[in-house]
């Protein structure tokens, strides 16, 4: 049986404000492994103290959207809120199955 993990969806952040948003699939010696998209099976490790944990993708999104910091440099162009949902969607289809 798969392991059920409280507060699946997350926002990790390596100390200069959210990286990326994806899902919690395993925990192991405190360590969480995220996957970024339901499509791909790759899960990257990280430290608990840098993944901030939420009860749905929605609240992540939230989350992601307030603290990304406009113009961040790591980006060419920051993206808008739009477009940011749209990339939850198509990150995670099954997630929003019959959901509207």
């Amino acid at each position: 049986m798969k392991e059920q993990i409280e507060n699946p969806w997350c926002v990790y952040d390596g100390g200069e404000g959210p990286i990326r948003f994806g899902k919690i699939v395993k925990i192991e010696r405190g360590i969480l492994y995220i996957r970024d998209s339901e499509r791909f099976e790759i899960s990257d490790p990280w430290e608990e103290k840098y993944v901030k944990r939420f009860g749905t993708l929605e609240e992540a999104v939230k989350y992601y959207i307030k603290n990304l910091k406009e113009g961040d440099s790591r980006m060419d162009r920051p993206l808008r809120e739009e477009q940011i949902q749209e990339l939850a969607r198509t990150k995670f289809p099954s997630y929003f199955k019959g959901r509207k």
